[in-house]
């Protein structure tokens, strides 16, 4: 939780662990859904993350895992308001994540899993360690 008993407030490191522990289960829920073969399961969960898109996903690594869950379905969808959905919805990811800093790198993201997080101690770092990628 974002206080612990004590009244005592979330440090920094704290919260950049909490965010990204919400991310991994968010993004195991999402690909689930997507990969089920449920029409209801795959359209409620293009809906959320259409919603979502400007906040999630925040990790290189999760981009990656969307994007190919996402590739993946789009292949084998059969039903066409769901492959409208699955296109539109790459697209407008693609635009987003095209966005300087948008996208936290796999270096700084997976730091931000460890409980001593470089990114924050070094010089010109971005809070939260958001920065462009290296393609």
């Amino acid at each position: 939780s974002l206080v612990e008993l004590g009244d005592k407030r979330t440090t920094f490191e704290q919260y950049k662990r909490l965010l990204a522990k919400w991310h991994n289960v968010a993004l195991t829920v999402f690909k689930q859904a997507l990969i089920s073969t449920e029409y209801t399961s795959r359209r409620n969960a293009l809906t959320v993350l259409l919603k979502m898109l400007p906040v999630f996903p925040l990790g290189q690594p999760h981009l990656q895992m969307l994007q190919q869950t996402l590739e993946q379905i789009k292949g084998e969808e059969k039903r066409e308001d769901l492959c409208v959905s699955i296109k539109s919805y790459m697209a407008l990811f693609g635009a987003e994540v095209a966005k300087p800093g948008r996208i936290i790198c796999t270096e700084e993201w997976n730091n931000s899993t460890s409980s001593s997080s470089k990114s924050a101690r070094r010089p010109g770092a971005v809070p939260g360690g958001a920065q462009a990628c290296a393609s």
